[in-house]
Protein backbone atom coordinates (compact mmCIF):
# COMPACT_ATOMS: atom_id res chain seq x y z
CA UNK A 1 0.00 0.00 0.00
CA UNK A 2 1.07 3.34 -0.98
CA UNK A 3 2.25 5.96 1.87
CA UNK A 4 -0.21 9.22 1.70
CA UNK A 5 0.47 12.78 1.91
CA UNK A 6 -2.06 15.55 3.26
CA UNK A 7 -1.73 16.41 -0.57
CA UNK A 8 -3.30 13.22 -1.73
CA UNK A 9 -6.17 13.25 0.92
CA UNK A 10 -9.49 12.18 -0.10
CA UNK A 11 -12.08 14.60 -0.15
CA UNK A 12 -14.25 12.57 2.00
CA UNK A 13 -12.00 11.91 4.37
CA UNK A 14 -12.65 14.10 7.76
CA UNK A 15 -10.22 12.50 10.29
CA UNK A 16 -8.60 16.15 11.68
CA UNK A 17 -4.78 14.87 11.92
CA UNK A 18 -2.29 14.48 9.03
CA UNK A 19 -1.97 11.04 7.93
CA UNK A 20 1.87 10.46 7.68
CA UNK A 21 4.13 8.13 10.41
CA UNK A 22 4.38 10.94 12.91
CA UNK A 23 0.88 10.66 13.28
CA UNK A 24 0.60 6.89 13.58
CA UNK A 25 3.30 6.85 16.25
CA UNK A 26 1.38 9.07 18.29
CA UNK A 27 -1.64 6.71 17.73
CA UNK A 28 0.70 3.68 18.86
CA UNK A 29 1.38 5.93 21.84
CA UNK A 30 -2.40 6.10 22.31
CA UNK A 31 -2.67 2.23 22.13
CA UNK A 32 -0.39 1.68 24.98
CA UNK A 33 -2.20 4.46 26.65
CA UNK A 34 -5.48 2.54 26.42
CA UNK A 35 -4.45 -0.79 27.27
CA UNK A 36 -2.54 0.22 30.16
CA UNK A 37 -5.84 1.83 31.38
CA UNK A 38 -8.19 -0.30 30.45
CA UNK A 39 -5.94 -3.44 31.46
CA UNK A 40 -5.33 -5.31 28.38
CA UNK A 41 -6.29 -5.11 24.07
CA UNK A 42 -9.03 -7.62 23.82
CA UNK A 43 -11.47 -6.88 26.30
CA UNK A 44 -14.55 -8.80 25.18
CA UNK A 45 -14.73 -12.82 25.56
CA UNK A 46 -13.71 -13.69 22.00
CA UNK A 47 -12.52 -17.29 22.13
CA UNK A 48 -8.90 -16.30 20.22
CA UNK A 49 -8.04 -19.56 20.65
CA UNK A 50 -9.95 -21.01 17.84
CA UNK A 51 -8.59 -21.30 13.83
CA UNK A 52 -9.72 -19.40 11.32
CA UNK A 53 -10.74 -16.04 13.00
CA UNK A 54 -11.99 -13.50 10.99
CA UNK A 55 -11.35 -9.90 12.59
CA UNK A 56 -11.48 -6.65 11.80
CA UNK A 57 -10.05 -3.44 13.14
CA UNK A 58 -11.67 -0.25 12.00
CA UNK A 59 -9.84 2.86 12.20
CA UNK A 60 -6.48 1.10 12.20
CA UNK A 61 -3.67 3.83 11.08
CA UNK A 62 -1.23 1.00 10.21
CA UNK A 63 -2.52 -2.13 11.93
CA UNK A 64 -0.84 -1.69 15.19
CA UNK A 65 -3.46 -3.02 16.83
CA UNK A 66 -3.55 -6.23 14.91
CA UNK A 67 -0.07 -6.53 14.69
CA UNK A 68 -0.26 -6.39 18.76
CA UNK A 69 -2.99 -8.71 18.99
CA UNK A 70 -1.37 -11.59 16.76
CA UNK A 71 0.41 -12.71 20.23
CA UNK A 72 -2.69 -13.83 20.86
CA UNK A 73 -3.58 -16.03 18.60
CA UNK A 74 -2.13 -19.32 19.10
CA UNK A 75 -2.92 -20.21 15.01
CA UNK A 76 -2.33 -16.76 13.93
CA UNK A 77 -1.59 -17.95 10.42
CA UNK A 78 -5.33 -19.29 9.85
CA UNK A 79 -6.23 -16.26 10.72
CA UNK A 80 -7.47 -13.10 8.55
CA UNK A 81 -7.02 -10.06 10.00
CA UNK A 82 -8.37 -7.07 7.89
CA UNK A 83 -7.49 -3.19 9.11
CA UNK A 84 -10.00 -0.27 8.05
CA UNK A 85 -9.25 3.16 7.88
CA UNK A 86 -10.73 6.46 5.52
CA UNK A 87 -6.94 7.02 4.12
CA UNK A 88 -3.84 4.58 4.31
CA UNK A 89 -1.10 5.15 6.79
CA UNK A 90 2.65 4.23 5.83
CA UNK A 91 2.72 0.62 6.54
CA UNK A 92 5.25 -0.26 8.57
CA UNK A 93 8.26 -2.52 7.33
CA UNK A 94 7.55 -5.27 9.29
CA UNK A 95 3.55 -5.40 8.77
CA UNK A 96 2.64 -9.17 9.30
CA UNK A 97 1.77 -11.01 6.15
CA UNK A 98 -1.59 -12.29 7.46
CA UNK A 99 -2.64 -8.36 7.84
CA UNK A 100 -4.19 -6.98 4.99
CA UNK A 101 -4.76 -2.68 5.28
CA UNK A 102 -7.88 -1.39 3.17
CA UNK A 103 -9.32 1.93 2.62
CA UNK A 104 -13.18 2.24 4.53
CA UNK A 105 -15.02 5.51 5.41
CA UNK A 106 -17.01 4.65 8.44
CA UNK A 107 -19.86 6.65 7.60
CA UNK A 108 -20.44 4.76 4.17
CA UNK A 109 -21.71 0.94 3.77
CA UNK A 110 -19.37 -1.73 4.29
CA UNK A 111 -18.96 -4.11 1.04
CA UNK A 112 -22.12 -6.56 1.23
CA UNK A 113 -19.99 -9.35 1.12
CA UNK A 114 -18.68 -8.67 4.77
CA UNK A 115 -21.99 -8.78 6.50
CA UNK A 116 -21.93 -11.23 8.97
CA UNK A 117 -18.42 -12.71 8.30
CA UNK A 118 -16.28 -11.67 11.66
CA UNK A 119 -15.47 -13.30 14.83
CA UNK A 120 -14.21 -9.88 16.33
CA UNK A 121 -14.87 -5.92 15.48
CA UNK A 122 -13.21 -3.35 17.35
CA UNK A 123 -13.14 0.37 17.13
CA UNK A 124 -11.26 2.97 18.78
CA UNK A 125 -10.94 6.36 18.86
CA UNK A 126 -13.44 7.16 15.93
CA UNK A 127 -17.06 7.25 17.34
CA UNK A 128 -15.52 10.53 19.05
CA UNK A 129 -15.03 12.50 16.05
CA UNK A 130 -19.27 11.45 15.26
CA UNK A 131 -20.46 14.69 15.34
CA UNK A 132 -24.16 13.18 16.98
CA UNK A 133 -24.99 10.86 18.99
CA UNK A 134 -27.37 9.63 15.92
CA UNK A 135 -24.32 9.41 13.12
CA UNK A 136 -22.54 7.47 16.28
CA UNK A 137 -25.54 4.73 16.51
CA UNK A 138 -25.48 4.69 12.70
CA UNK A 139 -21.77 3.74 12.76
CA UNK A 140 -21.98 1.21 15.36
CA UNK A 141 -25.36 -0.27 13.77
CA UNK A 142 -23.12 -1.05 10.30
CA UNK A 143 -20.02 -2.74 12.53
CA UNK A 144 -22.74 -5.14 14.16
CA UNK A 145 -23.81 -5.62 10.77
CA UNK A 146 -20.35 -7.14 10.44
CA UNK A 147 -20.23 -8.97 13.31
CA UNK A 148 -21.26 -13.15 12.71
CA UNK A 149 -23.77 -14.55 15.06
CA UNK A 150 -21.54 -15.59 18.10
CA UNK A 151 -19.00 -13.23 17.86
CA UNK A 152 -18.33 -9.93 19.89
CA UNK A 153 -17.70 -6.51 18.64
CA UNK A 154 -15.57 -3.98 20.72
CA UNK A 155 -15.95 -0.37 21.12
CA UNK A 156 -13.52 2.12 22.75
CA UNK A 157 -12.72 5.95 22.72
CA UNK A 158 -10.99 8.28 25.74
CA UNK A 159 -11.37 12.17 26.43
CA UNK A 160 -8.53 14.05 28.41
CA UNK A 161 -9.67 15.81 31.46
CA UNK A 162 -8.06 18.72 31.28
CA UNK A 163 -10.09 22.01 31.16
CA UNK A 164 -9.67 23.62 27.72
CA UNK A 165 -8.16 20.78 25.40
CA UNK A 166 -11.33 18.31 26.77
CA UNK A 167 -13.05 18.66 23.59
CA UNK A 168 -14.24 15.54 22.69
CA UNK A 169 -17.97 15.63 21.31
CA UNK A 170 -19.92 13.75 24.13
CA UNK A 171 -20.40 10.66 21.89
CA UNK A 172 -17.20 9.30 23.11
CA UNK A 173 -18.86 8.86 26.77
CA UNK A 174 -21.89 7.26 25.44
CA UNK A 175 -20.57 3.96 24.13
CA UNK A 176 -22.90 1.42 25.91
CA UNK A 177 -26.17 3.81 25.09
CA UNK A 178 -24.87 3.54 20.89
CA UNK A 179 -24.33 -0.87 21.51
CA UNK A 180 -27.98 -0.39 23.09
CA UNK A 181 -29.48 1.89 21.01
CA UNK A 182 -28.21 0.09 17.89
CA UNK A 183 -29.60 -2.93 18.90
CA UNK A 184 -28.59 -6.33 18.28
CA UNK A 185 -25.50 -7.26 20.89
CA UNK A 186 -26.60 -9.01 24.04
CA UNK A 187 -23.81 -9.92 26.67
CA UNK A 188 -23.29 -6.37 26.90
CA UNK A 189 -19.84 -5.49 28.91
CA UNK A 190 -18.03 -2.11 30.06
CA UNK A 191 -14.79 -1.24 31.32
CA UNK A 192 -13.30 2.61 32.30
CA UNK A 193 -9.79 3.53 33.17
CA UNK A 194 -7.32 6.36 33.63
CA UNK A 195 -3.88 6.48 32.44
CA UNK A 196 -1.33 9.14 33.54
CA UNK A 197 0.02 11.32 30.93
CA UNK A 198 3.31 12.46 31.99
CA UNK A 199 4.27 12.51 35.78
CA UNK A 200 3.26 9.42 37.48
CA UNK A 201 2.32 7.46 34.51
CA UNK A 202 3.89 4.49 36.09
CA UNK A 203 7.04 4.01 33.77
CA UNK A 204 9.23 5.57 31.30
CA UNK A 205 8.04 4.09 28.23
CA UNK A 206 4.44 5.33 29.94
CA UNK A 207 5.88 8.93 30.81
CA UNK A 208 6.80 9.42 26.52
CA UNK A 209 4.09 7.76 25.19
CA UNK A 210 2.12 10.24 27.26
CA UNK A 211 4.34 13.09 25.99
CA UNK A 212 3.97 11.87 22.08
CA UNK A 213 -0.09 11.64 23.04
CA UNK A 214 -0.10 15.75 24.37
CA UNK A 215 2.11 16.94 21.25
CA UNK A 216 0.04 14.88 18.75
CA UNK A 217 -3.53 15.76 20.21
CA UNK A 218 -2.67 19.87 19.70
CA UNK A 219 -2.38 18.65 16.02
CA UNK A 220 -5.44 17.53 15.99
CA UNK A 221 -7.32 19.44 17.98
CA UNK A 222 -6.58 22.87 16.11
CA UNK A 223 -7.98 21.29 12.50
CA UNK A 224 -10.74 19.72 14.26
CA UNK A 225 -11.46 23.57 15.77
CA UNK A 226 -11.58 24.50 11.93
CA UNK A 227 -14.84 22.58 11.70
CA UNK A 228 -16.62 23.71 14.77
CA UNK A 229 -19.29 27.15 14.38
CA UNK A 230 -18.44 28.22 17.85
CA UNK A 231 -14.89 26.51 18.97
CA UNK A 232 -14.18 27.15 22.63
CA UNK A 233 -11.39 29.12 21.86
CA UNK A 234 -8.99 30.41 18.45
CA UNK A 235 -5.94 28.51 17.51
CA UNK A 236 -3.46 31.04 18.13
CA UNK A 237 -5.02 31.05 21.82
CA UNK A 238 -4.20 27.05 21.75
CA UNK A 239 -0.87 27.79 21.04
CA UNK A 240 -0.43 29.61 24.28
CA UNK A 241 -2.18 26.52 25.69
CA UNK A 242 0.26 23.85 24.74
CA UNK A 243 3.48 24.93 26.64
CA UNK A 244 1.07 25.23 30.15
CA UNK A 245 0.00 21.63 29.51
CA UNK A 246 3.14 20.49 29.06
CA UNK A 247 4.41 21.67 32.13
CA UNK A 248 1.29 20.40 33.94
CA UNK A 249 1.95 16.81 32.86
CA UNK A 250 5.58 17.13 33.79
CA UNK A 251 4.92 18.59 37.29
CA UNK A 252 1.57 17.06 38.27
CA UNK A 253 0.36 14.89 35.40
CA UNK A 254 -2.93 15.21 33.04
CA UNK A 255 -5.34 12.31 33.62
CA UNK A 256 -6.67 10.78 30.50
CA UNK A 257 -9.88 9.02 30.79
CA UNK A 258 -10.64 5.55 28.32
CA UNK A 259 -14.55 3.60 27.86
CA UNK A 260 -14.85 0.12 26.86
CA UNK A 261 -17.70 -1.20 25.68
CA UNK A 262 -18.75 -4.38 24.10
CA UNK A 263 -21.29 -6.93 23.04
CA UNK A 264 -21.98 -10.78 21.45
CA UNK A 265 -24.16 -10.68 18.22
CA UNK A 266 -26.72 -13.29 18.62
Amino acid sequence: MASITENHRDPKDKYPGPRNTPEALRLHAQHDLACHALGGLKLCPVDTTRPRLQILDSGTSDGHFLSSLIPLLPNPETCSLIGMDIAPFPPPKDLPSNIILQKQNVLEEWPKDWEGTFDFVHQRAVLSNARTFKIGVDVVKRLIGLTKKGGYIQLVDGITLTGPINMMPDPGLRLREMLGEAGGPTNLGWKEGICILGKGAGSKELEEAGRVQIEGLFGVIVPLMGTMKDPPMSGEELEVLRPEVFRKAEEEGVEMRWYAAWGQRM
